[in-house]
């Protein structure tokens, strides 16, 4: 009884594995009495042959897979090296480029040409912006152990007006940094003349509030002022010196309640963008 229960739940495996068997015997007997195989012999060899080609198949398609399994894991690898490569590259060529532009610009400072009225400058690097609001200042990288004085005059490498040392309570000159006021600034005031040789008119320029323009102030009938016109400085006051570039006439309007020209003036210098400037030392206050 157990044997046919066991019979039965084995007969898929036993059956096959039994005739298999007799197979193998049958043609074991055959080949020894007569060299002549059966064919049924015949049969048997080449059932077995197509198994074991398709067992070879089998085997050649798992490692056909396998290795073609390898290869694009090998490819992907490769891809991600190349693109850390790249990226390190790209990084590269972008430090390479900022060295390049801050050495030009380091350059044109060195080859800065001053003036006879010119004691010496500093160097100094922009480390702070202060442009919202009715205040208009920059902090530079130079103080008090630098020979920064309050009310020095600040310009570019090409000799554009920036502003002068804030000389104020609670702010201005530390050791290592120092505040500029900004010709754009409320509280600048900066003497002006007009360059063209027709006009040559004298005037003031203050900071616009709230914005990043300037105003010539004071202005009358007289004046000959025209959109374009480069305004320079004066020299009047003696914290700038004569000649420095300091803005050009936006546009010219007549205010209909006072009957005045406004005159709105936009800076040489694009001070969102500024990183370096130079404190001027002038001849009669070098120490």
């Amino acid at each position: 009884m157990l044997f046919i229960e066991w019979f039965r739940r084995y007969q898929n495996v036993v059956v096959p594995t039994a005739l298999l068997l007799a197979s193998f015997i049958t043609l074991s007997m055959n080949s020894s009495r007569n060299k002549k195989v059966s064919f049924f012999s015949r049969s048997i060899i080449s059932a077995m042959g197509w198994c074991q080609e398709s067992v070879t198949g089998m085997q050649n398609g798992v490692g056909d897979r396998f290795s073609k399994y390898v290869f694009l894991i090998g490819i992907e690898d490769e891809n991600k090296r190349l693109k850390r490569e790249l990226e390190e590259a790209r990084r590269k060529n972008y430090r390479l480029r900022e060295q390049a532009i801050e050495n030009e610009r380091l350059r044109r400072m060195l080859n800065f040409k001053p003036r006879e009225d010119i004691k010496s400058w500093i160097p100094a690097e922009v480390i702070a912006r202060n442009m919202g609001g009715l205040n208009k200042t920059i902090t530079i990288d130079k103080g008090s152990r630098d020979g920064v004085r309050p009310r020095m005059a600040v310009i570019t490498y090409d000799s554009a007006l920036v502003g002068q040392i804030l000389d104020e309570t609670g702010s201005g000159i530390g050791l290592g940094s120092s505040q500029v006021l900004l010709i754009i600034d409320r509280r600048s005031r900066v003497g002006v003349i007009d360059q063209r040789e027709s006009s040559r008119a004298w005037g003031v320029v203050a900071g616009r509030p709230e914005t990043d323009e300037a105003e010539w102030l004071y202005t009358n009938q007289q004046d000959d002022l025209k959109v374009g016109d480069l305004l320079i400085s004066s020299g009047a006051g003696g914290v700038f010196l004569k000649g420095w570039p300091v803005g050009r006439v936006m546009d010219v309007t007549l205010d209909e309640a006072t009957f005045r020209r406004k005159i709105r003036v936009k800076p040489v210098v694009d001070f969102s963008r500024l990183e370096e400037v130079m404190v001027i030392i002038p001849r009669q206050e070098a120490p």
